[in-house]
């Protein structure tokens, strides 16, 4: 940029914004529902396989690849897996309240398209609705973790970690600069 007599001025351009990373869906195997025998076949066939292919002198890596894509490949037929939700959602939201929240979000859809007097007013009794609800319940899961524990010891265990969940639902900073946080302090 031109600066003053014949020197440049220096302008520079930086963007400050934190950097918040999102915890991506993931998939989960649910071991206890697979199929275990198809998956002993499989990895028979790929034991004939390596085998065939070391007598053929290939590389290492050939053979190591050929494990690695048969053993994935089998993971993925013979395990059922599914997908991990990207966040857990605070302890007092209930099954009930979440299909609340989900008959309002489409009764909002309906009064934005239509904007008609019914579903403007279905909209506002079923927002109502769910934030009496939201209300009921968070107040009585506070109510439930302020209440005093018994003396056991089960009892208390369950009481500390009900109560660091609903600190670690409280804040709205990200789980990493959380855990710096409390490494600092440390």
């Amino acid at each position: 940029m031109p600066g003053i007599s014949d020197h440049d001025a220096v302008l520079m351009e930086l963007d400050m914004r934190p950097v918040t990373h999102k915890q991506l869906p993931r998939q989960i195997p649910l071991y206890k529902n697979a199929r275990w025998d198809g998956m002993e076949v499989d990895m028979t066939r790929t034991l004939e396989s390596i085998k065939l292919l070391a007598l053929e002198k290939k590389s290492i890596n050939t053979l190591w690849t050929t494990f690695k894509n048969n053993l994935l490949q089998s993971i993925k037929t013979h395990i059922p897996h599914k997908l991990a939700k990207p966040r857990d959602s605070p302890p007092w939201i209930t099954n009930e309240i979440k299909k609340l929240i989900k008959r309002r979000n489409m009764l909002y859809v309906k009064k934005k398209k239509s904007n008609h007097p019914s579903h403007i007013k279905l909209y506002k009794e079923a927002k109502q609705k769910v934030q009496k609800k939201l209300r009921q319940e968070y107040w009585s899961y506070i109510e439930n973790i302020i209440s005093e524990p018994s003396k056991k010891a089960e009892d208390s265990k369950t009481f500390s970690k009900r109560f660091w969940t609903f600190i670690k639902h409280k804040n709205n900073r990200s789980s990493q600069s959380r855990e710096t946080i409390f490494r600092i302090k440390k």
